[in-house]
């Protein structure tokens, strides 16, 4: 998007981001700040109404991710040469090359990340070794750590008594409450919105993937505001939804979360919660249903009921028709596939609050 609507100066503040993070080599602090210069430039010359305030939304999150792979001289000089690829393919007005090129940045990051945060837990990758992402570098630190939620479980009187003996009738052994990390899984599954309708499914198989990495992993809900249901506006509650994962997270033993979404509001909301109070928070999207299909032509969510409808009201398009795309325009679970505000979110949020890719472990 930058490639096709960055301006004269949005192409110089890009160039010279780049620059700045060329000079940086072996400066922690200056290679960091100019590494999330360059990105929320090229934010910035996407003119997108959406990117721009989530960018300025994540910039913890970049700088901390930022701060890992910047710290290894090797891996920052690699990344530059992808930069300098984005950098090539956006002043040429290349939309496809600078989508691709931004993405293997992204891929590149991953794998640092994965790489070094191997190394911080004491393990033996060699630099660009890809190893890290298949073998269970995301498991928990063997080392013993004192949790946030240990101010519940971790006590040994009345008060401890209380927060674990209730929790135990949910058949939870007493030999989960020994100190491991508490993963809160943020849901935003409802019924009623009919793009996340799927989450309880995929909260089962984060849970899993909690337990397996030797967590506690415990599910609550939040306020699901759904686009095709709510009035008069889902917009009007986004923030009423971030104050309600805020202060469920602050007011829980909660150590780490998982925010399930999808449907447009769901995304900033969960992800504006959770930045608020300074614990671990990875995204995980519902993703897009499939294409609909109407006489052999695709059809996108949201945007071809305006002009089937209008069709109606110009006669080119009979009534019986109308009820019939209607079955045929979301054929599976997950939100709209058209690139609008949901796939907005969740492609923002995919680079600094997802995990990686299978696609970027090849």
């Amino acid at each position: 998007m930058a490639a096709l609507r960055a301006t004269p100066e949005d192409l110089i503040e890009i160039r010279e981001a780049y620059m700045g993070m060329e000079s940086a080599v072996g400066d922690l602090p200056s290679s960091v700040e100019s590494d999330l210069r360059f990105h929320m430039a090229v934010l910035e010359a996407t003119h997108n109404a959406f990117m721009r305030p989530v960018g300025a939304l994540i910039q913890t999150a970049l700088r901390a991710s930022f701060r890992l792979t910047s710290s290894n001289r090797t891996l920052y000089r690699k990344t530059l040469t992808l930069h300098r690829a984005v950098v090539d393919a956006i002043e040429a007005g290349e939309d496809d090359r600078a989508e691709a090129t931004m993405l293997a940045v992204l891929a590149q990051t991953s794998r640092d990340i994965a790489t070094q945060t191997k190394v911080a837990m004491g393990g033996k990758e060699n630099v660009g070794s890809h190893k890290a992402l298949r073998t269970g570098v995301n498991r928990m630190p063997e080392e013993k750590r004192t949790f946030r939620s240990a101010a519940w479980f971790g006590r040994d009187d009345k008060d401890g008594f209380i927060h674990r003996g209730w929790m135990r009738n949910q058949g939870l052994p007493s030999h989960v409450f020994d100190g491991r990390p508490v993963i809160g899984i943020c849901n935003t599954w409802s019924e009623l919105t009919p793009c996340n309708a799927h989450l309880r499914t995929l909260a089962d198989q984060v849970k899993r993937g909690v337990w397996e990495a030797g967590g506690l992993p415990l599910e609550f809900p939040v306020m699901s505001t759904g686009e095709t249901n709510l009035r008069p506006t889902a917009m009007l509650f986004r923030n009423l939804v971030s104050m309600d994962v805020e202060e469920s997270i602050r007011g829980n033993p909660i150590d780490g979360v998982v925010l399930m979404c999808g449907c447009d509001k769901t995304t900033p909301s969960l992800v504006m919660g959770a930045a608020s109070c300074d614990i671990p928070a990875i995204v995980v999207s519902g993703g897009p249903m499939l294409n609909g299909k109407f006489h052999g032509r695709d059809i996108g969510s949201g945007t071809d009921v305006w002009r089937f409808s209008e069709g109606v009201k110009a006669g080119t398009m009979t009534q019986i028709e109308f009820n019939e795309a209607e079955s045929c325009m979301s054929r599976s679970a997950g939100h709209c596939m058209t690139m609008g505000t949901a796939s907005t979110m969740a492609s923002a949020a995919t680079s600094p609050l997802t995990p990686p890719s299978p696609l970027f472990s090849k």
